[in-house]
């Protein structure tokens, strides 16, 4: 391996390291936002990219400007490099699937391009693994000042457990999300009521979400009696022939078939189903949609939460809106909007309870 070489200006001391590092024996194991079950499950392959998500630059600076918790490899070393295969393959893979976590990736020569470091060290041919909570460095580590956590697993097993707390939300593919309808988890276990969160990645309303209720709800229980797969509709939207008819297949539009959809579907919608062999609409059970109300003149004039919807005796407070029974207020429709700074803020302190009273009873 090469002699690393410090871009940073000027290198924490010993007095930070707590910030710069993460090293001190106080610091609170940070929960991550997201984890996923793609690539890595047990029998999935390990190649110099594998487990890892590369991002842009802009998903980037975007992951910090919402105030994420992430973990993010800047990679100095070259593919070829023994030392990435050693880091990669020995210590990061077999940590990374057997905890489903998501890492963020960019190679160090595109980082280097923008003014904008976020205080992220960074070394010649070597690698450093950050952690950001609420948006911020909270804690890193490299292969240049500390070569045992690049070689040695239980060194690199030891620091993840140290400052990473497990998620509680992990995203799934399509394949994956149809295994879930047939009883079926990712790892291959039988599961009799998954919980689930369809969102889009470029849904404003689906990032309010994930960042403020979900981080709020999961962050106050430290354990759950399942996860929340969590899947990305922005995988069907590339196909727009075919988009509409998904929301369609999977229960997220209402139509004559299915009263428990809202409008033609929208995101995020959070449901908990009993797998009937595959079949979607019919093994819905729980069932919610958030953050898709429209404001007028100070008056919340459409909501999923309807005096009409929580009547019904299928979409209602006696069937798949049974959840909200005890919340109050439980119809949004009608009532007037509090005050904030944008929608999403004016309608937290409503959608927060219900959100909350849903995702009691299915996770």
């Amino acid at each position: 391996m090469k002699k690393p070489r410090l871009f940073l200006g000027v290198v924490c001391l010993l007095s930070t390291l707590a910030s710069c590092g993460g090293n001190s024996p106080t610091f609170q194991p940070v929960l991550l936002d997201l984890g996923t079950m793609i690539g890595t499950q047990k029998e999935d392959e390990v190649d110099p990219n594998s487990q890892l998500k590369k991002i842009s630059y802009p998903e980037l600076a975007s992951l910090i400007a919402e105030k994420g918790n992430f973990l993010f490899l800047l990679k100095g070393s070259d593919d070829l490099c023994e030392c990435w295969h050693t880091l990669h393959d020995d210590c990061l893979a077999p940590y990374v699937k057997a905890k489903h976590l998501l890492i963020y990736t960019m190679d160090l020569s595109v980082f280097e391009k923008e003014t904008e470091r976020y205080g992220i060290p960074r070394y010649a041919n070597h690698d450093t693994l950050t952690l950001f909570q609420d948006g911020k460095l909270a804690a890193s580590i490299n292969n240049a000042e500390n070569e045992a956590w690049g070689k040695d697993p239980k060194v690199f097993n030891d620091w993840m457990v140290r400052h990473v707390a497990t998620p509680k939300v992990f995203t799934v593919n399509q394949a994956q999300l149809d295994g879930l309808y047939e009883g079926t988890a990712p790892n291959g276990e039988k599961v009799s009521r998954p919980a689930l969160y369809y969102f889009r990645a470029s849904c404003p309303d689906c990032s309010y979400l994930s960042r403020v209720d979900l981080k709020d709800y999961f962050s106050k229980r430290e354990t759950a009696s399942q996860p929340l797969y969590a899947f990305d509709a922005d995988a069907w939207k590339m196909d727009p022939e075919s988009y509409q008819a998904k929301k369609d297949a999977y229960g997220l539009s209402q139509t004559e078939e299915n009263p428990l959809g809202y409008g033609t579907g929208a995101f995020p919608t959070i449901l908990s189903i009993i797998p009937n062999a595959g079949e979607k609409i019919s093994s819905i059970d729980q069932m919610g949609v958030f953050y898709n109300e429209k404001i007028e003149n100070d008056v919340i004039a459409f909501s999923y939460f309807t005096a009409e919807r929580g009547s019904h005796p299928e979409a209602g407070f006696n069937g798949a809106l049974s959840y909200a029974s005890n919340v109050s207020p439980n119809i949004l429709e009608g009532r007037a909007a509090p005050a904030g700074s944008s929608i999403h803020e004016r309608l937290s302190s409503l959608t927060h309870p219900l959100v909350s009273a849903l995702l009691d009873e299915i996770i």
